[in-house]
């Protein structure tokens, strides 16, 4: 008799490729989605925003694997496995960074706890960003940090201008918050003249020598 193609263990690596595929690293998106970029292939609809094709993707590939494993280990298996992505994906990225990764991709980044401040006077951009970042590796790393166009935003635009790049430093499995000032004239054919508020969630850019991450 013909063994079935799915089998339990085949089942499980592809759940396995699911959860892999599903980490953000090494950028602010998923490696599905840097995997497709690299290959040429869009993982949005336009340029980042619009239709992600790869969330799509790993949305199916999720409903076929539940299925199966609703099928060969039963209704608990199958809620486990739905849950259990949340928390594996951060637990095999960590452990990936403090055992092989060094350099700006043993580091992590809180974007929810990021934000940035500002307000003008005499048409000056004033104000700070603050932002926590961690090191998993057993060495020092020394990068440059600054804003990237995770926005398409005007005043986004003017904090981006004013947080030129710093060089940073952070010391091995050290959990650092890290405070940039702001400052910058507002350009004269700005639509902006007197603007006050805050920005969380902001997304960063590292550089290590010839290395980078968008974070």
């Amino acid at each position: 008799m013909r063994r079935p193609f799915l089998t339990k263990t085949r089942i499980l690596v592809i759940y396995g490729i699911l959860v892999t595929f599903s980490i953000k690293y090494p950028n602010d998106q998923v490696i599905l989605a840097e995997m497709m970029e690299r290959a040429g292939v869009p993982a949005w609809s336009e340029n980042g925003e619009g239709i992600h094709y790869a969330g799509i993707i790993l949305f199916f590939l999720l409903i076929f694997t539940l299925y199966f494993i609703n099928h060969f280990f039963g209704v608990k298996a199958a809620l486990l496995a739905f849950f259990a992505p949340i928390f594996l994906t951060g637990l095999i990225l960590i452990s990936f960074q403090a055992a092989f990764a060094n350099g700006i991709y043993a580091v992590a980044y809180n974007n929810g706890s990021s934000s940035c401040i500002y307000d003008t006077e005499n048409n000056i951009l004033t104000g700070s960003c603050s932002f926590s970042i961690t090191n998993y590796s057993d060495e020092e790393i020394q990068f440059t940090a600054q804003l990237h166009n995770g926005y398409q935003d005007e005043i986004y635009s003017l904090v981006m201008e004013a947080f030129s790049s710093k060089n940073l430093g952070i010391k091995p499995h050290e959990t650092r918050e890290y405070t940039v000032p702001l400052k910058y004239r507002i350009p004269k054919d700005s639509s902006f003249r007197q603007i006050k508020g805050r920005l969380n969630g902001i997304p960063l850019l590292l550089r290590e020598g010839v290395y980078e991450r968008r974070l």
